[in-house]
């Protein structure tokens, strides 16, 4: 081969590898923000879980306005018996006082749950944030092994080219000095 060609062909592959830097760099970048919008979304996720207020919760109210129901009925039941019955005043109301506290247990169990929430959400947050920062670790070292082959690459294309040029011009004077 001549100067020329391999002068082009270690062009072309320098080029190359310029071009296939810059589109992966594009691509790291891409990725890298994708992840931190993740670790972001997690974070976020998190912060609603952990620090909302369990009473606020639909399937809590959910949970209280069956209770409620209840205890109305029952309670109207008991007044329908205690009419009936000819109950007394403190029997109505001693009755009443048991639903009040049945009703104050239930709150109490569900504040209780409250714990075992955050534990929950603690746990899966931390979780998906070394899984999402293991993802991340990876890609810098993807990166700095991109690198690492960008340099030993171009340092053999270098070197080749080199000994192609100076091959092509012992060449190149062998034949003229042949003449």
């Amino acid at each position: 081969m001549g100067i020329i060609s391999d002068s082009l062909g270690a062009a072309f592959g320098l080029g190359s590898s310029i071009y296939g830097g810059i589109r992966g760099a594009k691509e790291r970048k891409k990725q890298e923000k994708l992840l931190n919008q993740q670790i972001q979304e997690n974070k976020d996720l998190f912060k609603r879980e952990y620090y909302q207020d369990i009473m606020n919760r639909s399937d809590t109210a959910n949970i209280l306005k069956n209770y409620r129901d209840t205890l109305k009925r029952q309670g109207k039941t008991q007044r329908n018996i205690a009419t009936v019955t000819g109950a007394t005043p403190e029997a109505v109301a001693a009755q009443k006082k048991i639903n009040a506290d049945a009703y104050g247990d239930v709150i109490s169990n569900i504040s209780s749950q409250s714990s075992r929430l955050k534990d929950n959400a603690l746990n899966r947050y931390t979780d998906t944030n070394n899984y999402l920062l293991g993802q991340k670790s990876n890609m810098y070292a993807q990166r700095a092994q991109n690198f690492s082959n960008l340099a030993a690459n171009g340092v053999g294309l270098l070197t080749s080219s080199l000994q192609n040029i100076g091959n092509s011009m012992d060449k190149s004077i062998g034949n003229f000095f042949k003449r």
